[in-house]
C-alpha cells in the first residue's frame, strides 16, 4: 500500500510545514496538501485525537482508516528516509473525560482556562505571587542542578506557573485547577501543602540549602553557568570575593563578569534601555535604511528595568539582514560603545525546524545570527529625556533630543586618549579596567 501523509497546518508555522512537506517529498513519500480518502498517516502537532478529528471537521465516531500520529513519527521516519511502522509512542491520544463523581469536587467552580499557553494572559501584577515564587523556586533548582540534561523539569514549573499568573483571583483551592493542561501531581501537592500549612517543606528546604544559595548567586554572573558554578562549590569558594582572588581563567567572559559584577548586576531601567535602542537604531538606519528595531525580553513585556537589554533586528526584504550585524557592530565599535563581546554567525537551515532534538534552554532562535556581551552605557542615559526610537519616525520636537543624545555619549568617549583607554586590549586586565574613574558603566547587551 502506497503511503500518503497529511501534514495538519493547525499548531505549526507555515514555513515549518513547507519545509516538513519538502523534506518528505525528498524521501519519495507522497504528500497531500489536504485531507482526502488517500492519506494514510495524519500528521499533527495536536495533543488529543479529539482536537485533530475536530480540526479535520470529522465526527469522533467515524471510521478513520487513515492513522493520527505525531511530529516524532515524522521525524524517526525522515532520519530512516521511509515511513517507519506506526506504534502507540506515534498514535495522538485518546482520552476520556471522566466525570467526577464527589460532591465536593462538583462543587469547586473551576475557571475558563484556556488549553494552550499562547492564549493566556500573564500578567507582570496579578494575584498569585507567593505560589509563583514557591514555583519559580523549584524551577531556579531544577535548571541549576540538572542544565540542558533534564530541562523539561524546569518547564514544567515555568508552565505551571504561568497558569496561576492568568487567574483573575487568588487561589485557594488546588481543586480549582484540577485537571487544567500544565499543572502535574507535583505542582498540585506543593500548592496544597501551601494553600493548607502556609508553606511548602520542599520549597522551603531547597532555599535554605547553602549549595543552592551558593548556585543562585554565582549564576547570577556574566559569563557563568551551572558548570562553572558547580566547579567553584567543589574548589571551595563561597562568595563572589573569594572567586575574584581563587579563581583564575582565560575565559574573558567570566573575568569581565566577576571584574564588573556589582555594574552587570545593577538594573537597566527603562529611560537607559530606550536611549540605548534609540542611539543603535540611528547607526543601524545608515547602515541597512529599512531596518526595523524592537526593544525585546522583559521591557516589551512591561517592565520598568531589567538585567539586560535585548534588540530585535528584522527587515521586511528577507536577505537584506545578511552582513548587517558585522557592519554595525563595526561601527558600535569604533564609536566605544561595545567594552566586550562575542558574535554568533547563522547557522539555520531547514532541518532545524524538524530535527529530532533534546529540549534544553537554547531553542531554535539561537540558530539566528546574534551577538552577546558588555555595552558601555553612559551615566547621562539613566536621566537624558529618551528620543523616538526608531529615527524613520522621530517627529521635529524630538530632533533636539536626538542630536543631543548622541553628541553627549560621543562627548563622554572624548578625549581620544581617553577613549583609547578605555577600549580594552587583549593584554589590559578587566579588574584595572573596572577600578578605573570613567563615565560610562558596563550593561549586558
Amino acid at each position: 500500500m502506497e503511503v500518503a501523509i497529511h501534514i495538519m497546518p493547525q499548531k505549526i508555522e507555515k514555513q515549518r510545514r513547507e519545509h516538513m512537506m519538502n523534506a518528505a517529498k525528498r524521501h519519495k513519500i507522497k504528500v497531500e496538501n489536504k485531507y482526502n480518502s488517500q492519506v494514510t498517516h495524519i500528521v499533527t502537532e495536536c495533543e488529543t485525537r479529539d482536537q485533530a478529528l475536530t480540526m479535520l471537521k470529522i465526527s469522533p465516531d467515524a471510521e478513520l482508516p487513515a492513522e493520527i500520529v505525531n511530529v516524532k513519527w515524522f521525524v524517526e521516519s525522515m532520519k530512516a528516509k521511509r515511513p517507519v511502522p506506526v506504534t502507540d509512542d506515534h498514535r495522538v491520544k485518546i482520552v476520556t473525560t471522566i466525570e467526577e463523581s464527589t460532591s465536593d469536587a462538583a462543587s469547586i467552580d473551576q475557571p475558563v482556562i484556556a488549553e494552550w499557553s499562547c492564549l493566556r494572559s500573564t500578567p507582570l501584577k496579578h494575584y498569585n505571587q507567593r505560589l509563583c515564587d514557591a514555583l519559580g523556586t523549584l524551577q531556579k533548582f531544577a535548571e541549576l542542578r540538572d542544565g540542558d540534561s533534564d530541562y523539561s523539569r524546569a518547564l514544567a514549573f515555568c508552565r505551571a506557573s504561568c497558569v496561576l499568573k492568568t487567574l483573575t483571583h487568588t487561589l485557594t483551592d488546588v481543586r480549582e485547577i484540577e485537571g487544567v493542561k500544565d499543572i502535574g501531581k507535583h505542582v498540585l501537592r506543593v500548592l496544597k501543602e501551601i494553600l493548607e500549612e502556609g508553606y511548602s517543606e520542599e520549597v522551603e528546604s531547597i532555599r535554605n540549602n547553602p549549595w543552592y544559595q551558593k548556585m543562585v548567586v554565582f549564576d547570577s554572573i556574566f559569563g557563568v553557568g551551572s558548570a562553572t558554578a558547580k566547579r567553584w562549590i567543589n574548589l571551595g569558594i563561597s562568595s563572589i570575593k573569594e572567586a575574584k582572588q581563587k579563581y583564575r581563567t582565560s575565559d574573558w567572559r567570566v573575568n569581565y563578569g566577576l571584574a564588573f559584577y556589582e555594574e552587570l548586576n545593577d538594573l537597566v531601567v527603562r529611560n537607559e534601555a530606550e536611549n540605548f535602542k534609540h542611539f543603535v537604531a540611528t547607526e543601524a538606519k545608515k547602515i541597512l535604511p529599512g531596518v526595523m528595531i524592537e526593544l525585546t525580553g522583559g521591557f516589551r513585556r512591561g517592565k520598568q528595568s531589567g538585567h539586560d537589554v535585548d534588540l530585535l533586528f528584522t527587515h521586511k526584504h528577507e536577505g537584506k539582514e545578511k552582513g548587517f550585524l558585522e557592519k554595525l557592530l563595526k561601527e558600535l565599535t569604533n564609536k566605544g560603545l561595545i567594552l566586550r563581546g562575542w558574535h554568533e554567525k547563522n547557522t539555520f537551515s531547514e532541518e532545524v525546524l524538524y530535527k529530532d532534538t533534546k529540549l534544553s534552554m537554547k531553542g531554535q532562535l539561537d540558530h539566528f545570527e546574534k551577538w552577546i556581551g558588555i555595552m558601555k552605557f553612559p551615566k547621562s542615559w539613566k536621566e537624558a529625556p529618551c528620543a523616538t526610537a526608531n529615527p524613520g519616525d522621530a517627529r521635529e520636537e524630538d530632533e533636539g533630543n536626538i542630536g543631543s543624545l548622541h553628541s553627549s555619549y560621543e562627548e563622554s568617549c572624548e578625549p581620544d586618549k581617553k577613549r583609547q583607554k578605555l577600549n580594552p586590549s587583549d593584554d589590559e586586565s578587566p579588574y584595572e579596567l573596572a577600578h578605573q574613574e570613567r563615565d560610562w558603566e558596563g550593561q549586558e547587551g
